[in-house]
């Protein structure tokens, strides 16, 4: 049920908010968003082509920007990457839809 709740963002906010049509082919820009499930938290992750800058046009990365870290019961901890590559989590205890209602809503899980 997570994975379908997940897809729908991912499919009616998260790709149409973030994956760009026309890029500026000179920077990083994203191709697509996706989530992937590691251990017991469920990941927001946008894939980067990289820009023409770089002798490396084409290739692509992923970043990390939201997670979902299962608690207990029916309870999820919220989390954000950091510039500093590390995970700060500001919501400890929420449900599925608060989860990703905070995703869709709270720029600080803007992929």
């Amino acid at each position: 049920a997570i994975d379908e709740k997940a897809k729908s963002l991912l499919e009616t906010v998260l790709k149409p908010r973030l994956v760009i049509d026309q890029p500026h082919k000179e920077y990083n820009f994203v191709t697509d968003v996706m989530t992937r499930w590691r251990g017991s938290s469920l990941y927001f992750i946008s894939i980067y082509c990289v820009g023409s800058r770089g002798d490396v046009l084409g290739d692509t990365f992923e970043a990390p920007f939201a997670r979902m870290l299962y608690k207990a019961g029916e309870l999820f901890g919220r989390s954000y990457m950091r510039h500093t590559g590390r995970w700060e989590e500001i919501y400890p205890g929420l449900s599925v839809e608060e989860c990703l209602e905070s995703i869709r809503d709270d720029p600080f899980f803007v992929g």
